[in-house]
């Protein structure tokens, strides 16, 4: 029989373990790509044979743990083209099915005055954020951020200078990218 195991680097496997509720763990989606399976996969694989696993060995996360709402800051020093960037606030509401509905705002804050962009689309998941925010007029700029939660259901217990959310920031004007930058948010106003 053919030796069927993978050789992994340890650092790829540690950068996937959390602590949650006091215990380190993977999520499932981690697992599934560090073994090369679709999530769902993987999920019926473990439904199928729940027999083979202690009973702790997995659990589901609440509402609670992965709710994204707040205000998110950008970390550290802001890339010089974003200087006006002041934070992105979702706002994420759940209906009784589970299916996950929200707006998102982005606030500027330039020449001594706050701004807001209301005008966004885009999709918030549990792992993942995309928005849009079209400028009003060819002299506005936009922006398009997309990137991923780092804590997936630690949030809430992230302090104030720990990242939340990583992806790629860019500013847009005249229909062109006049700016891009990677950067990583923190969270201040959770569930607000």
């Amino acid at each position: 029989m053919p030796n069927t195991s993978i050789a992994l680097p340890d650092e790829l496997i540690e950068d996937t373990i959390l602590l949650i509720r006091g215990k380190r763990v993977i999520l499932d989606h981690d697992l599934a790509r560090l073994y090369g399976v679709p999530t769902k996969v993987l999920n019926q694989a473990v439904k199928r044979n729940t027999d083979r696993f202690p009973e702790d060995f997995m659990f589901q996360l609440t509402k609670a743990e992965t709710d994204p709402r707040g205000d998110y800051f950008i970390i550290g020093r802001k890339p010089k083209e974003f200087r006006e960037f002041d934070c992105i606030e979702l706002a994420v509401e759940y209906d009784d099915d589970g299916k996950v509905s929200g707006r998102a705002m982005i606030s500027t804050y330039d020449n001594d005055q706050y701004g807001s962009i209301y005008g966004i689309s885009g999709v918030v998941t549990e792992q993942r954020i995309s928005l849009v925010a079209k400028p009003v007029s060819d002299e506005d700029v936009g922006y398009h951020f997309e990137g991923e939660f780092l804590r997936h259901g630690e949030l809430w217990r992230a302090g104030r200078s720990q990242p939340v959310l990583k992806g790629r920031l860019s500013k847009i004007k005249g229909g062109k990218t006049i700016a891009e930058a990677v950067v990583k948010f923190r969270i201040e106003y959770l569930g607000c």
